[in-house]
């Protein structure tokens, strides 16, 4: 339970931050994807109107492979992840899969799914909600749990975990946009959103 909550805190503050990339209410910013990776995803927003990015204003989600992190500009937000993967779409539900990006295929992004892996206990795999056989079972798999730890002290290596991933998607309502400063002062009947809400 540990592991997948600590995952889960994590898919839901990417895909709520993801929500306000391309913010860009005076159209004079440049705002959007910078970077989008297999792995990773960097997006800028201008919430203060003053067209640079400064802050938090540039939010750069990765994983940290050497830690097992995720990591929002360089500092660790979840701990014991297997995996974390970007995969980005355009406005008809095509996947774009030629990663990183391209500068083309980024402006054409308009959404964003996350999935991310924590790593499981070897006991997960096994339901002790049922009869005593699944019971013992499950006192098998601790027994199996130590050796392992013991093993991998003596002699290290990679031994195998259970996944089990979390997924979520947003479509964040400022992406696929072209705006220049000359259309966010002609075209007053358009306004740029900041809010909006997450789809699985």
């Amino acid at each position: 339970m540990d592991a997948q909550e600590n995952a889960r805190a994590a898919l839901q503050l990417m895909t709520k931050e993801l929500l306000m990339a391309g913010y860009d209410p005076t159209g004079g910013a440049g705002a959007g994807i910078e970077v989008a990776d297999s792995d990773r995803v960097q997006f800028t927003m201008d919430t203060d109107s003053d067209q640079t990015f400064t802050g938090t204003e540039r939010i750069l989600y990765a994983l940290d492979t050497a830690e097992n992190q995720v990591t929002r500009n360089g500092q660790p937000i979840a701990e014991n992840i297997q995996s974390l993967a970007f995969s980005y779409f355009d406005s008809d539900g095509n996947e774009l899969t030629s990663v990183p990006l391209s500068n083309a295929d980024k402006a054409n992004v308009t959404r964003v799914s996350v999935e991310v892996t924590p790593i499981m206990p070897q006991s997960a795999n096994f339901n002790h909600k049922g009869n005593e056989e699944n019971i013992v079972r499950l006192a098998y798999g601790g027994a199996v749990q130590v050796w392992k730890a013991v093993a991998e002290v003596l002699t290290p290596s990679a031994f195998a975990t259970n996944t089990r991933a979390l997924k979520d998607s947003v479509s964040p309502p400022n992406l696929g946009k072209t705006r220049t400063a000359s259309d966010y002062e002609t075209a007053q009947d358009e306004t740029w959103i900041e809010t909006g809400s997450s789809s699985s």
